[in-house]
């Protein structure tokens, strides 16, 4: 890896592979990004990428993932990620996230074959993915009711801003409650709240994901209408979040998803640079980018 920064594209909306494939100067960018990054492919991603339904447009984005990791690697899913992070701060007196090993070289050795994902291994992925979806978004819609009662018993307008929101005491609670089921779900066992806050505060992944999915729930939930840029993201893109720590550039097509992980970042004082494919290209696409990378 050396010194290059880590760069991870996101795939919704054809946030970053898709792109990249429909690119007529593909070759160029490629060898940009290969002598001037190191490009980490997530399990979340290739998964999106086989749930594209035309053959073509997965056998494109596969290849542009293959060629990519010539100076990449790739990650494990995010529960998986999870499992890992829980059990080492369970194992470890000086738990350290860095030192996790949450490479998937099983998915790189496919992708380095370029293996063909059929038409039935897509549609069972993408009917997965929906199921995926339908879950989480029922499970955000039916709090709506819940923080309606308590700002109208209130007397209080629903908080425009998401830090104002996560101070409320039902949503701290609901927050911790969440965090402690997320826990218990990769340490396989039960465990006290006390555990599960010095893991969110000596873990930045999972400090990031529990933010992201209280931004999102905050969007979907509680923010009043027309009050600003929307964070309206889904399941996939809510659980991306856990990838931030795990690179330097994060680059998305999807404006909600940009919107939920640059408030995600802010609120969690973390560092990191989350843009759009459009704003990325043009920089890579910069003489003196393009300088500073062949030097």
């Amino acid at each position: 890896m050396g010194l290059k920064p880590i760069l991870t594209f996101d795939t919704s909306g054809f946030g970053g592979h898709g792109c990249l494939a429909s690119e007529p100067d593909l070759d160029a960018l490629i060898t940009g990004l290969t002598a001037g990054f190191h490009t980490r492919l997530t399990f979340t991603s290739v998964s999106e990428i086989i749930a594209t339904t035309s053959g073509e447009g997965r056998r494109r984005q596969i290849d542009v993932c293959r060629r990519l990791l010539g100076s990449g690697d790739c990650v494990d899913p995010p529960h998986i990620i999870l499992s890992k992070l829980v059990r080492q701060f369970e194992q470890s007196l000086t738990f350290d996230c860095t030192v996790v090993d949450i490479a998937f070289p099983e998915a790189e050795s496919q992708i380095a074959a370029a293996m063909d994902f059929d038409d039935v291994l897509s549609r069972d992925e993408r009917n997965e993915v929906r199921e995926n979806e339908k879950l989480f978004l029922s499970l955000n819609q039916q709090t709506k009711p819940a923080f309606d009662r308590i700002f109208a018993q209130g007397g209080t307008p629903p908080p425009v801003s998401v830090s104002e929101f996560m101070q409320i005491p039902e949503v701290d609670s609901l927050f911790w409650r969440t965090a402690t089921g997320l826990y218990e779900r990769a340490a396989e066992k039960p465990t006290t709240q006390e555990t599960v806050r010095r893991f969110l505060e000596m873990c930045p992944p999972f400090k990031v994901l529990m933010t992201a999915l209280f931004v999102t729930l905050h969007d979907r939930a509680v923010r009043p209408p027309d009050s600003g840029p929307t964070r309206k993201v889904g399941r996939n893109d809510t659980f991306m979040a856990v990838y931030l720590p795990y690179c330097d550039h994060f680059v998305s097509n999807d404006i909600g998803q940009l919107n939920c992980l640059t408030e995600t970042l802010s609120i969690c004082g973390s560092t990191g640079i989350v843009g759009s494919y459009a704003s990325f290209r043009a920089a890579l696409l910069l003489p003196t980018f393009s300088a500073a990378l062949s030097s």
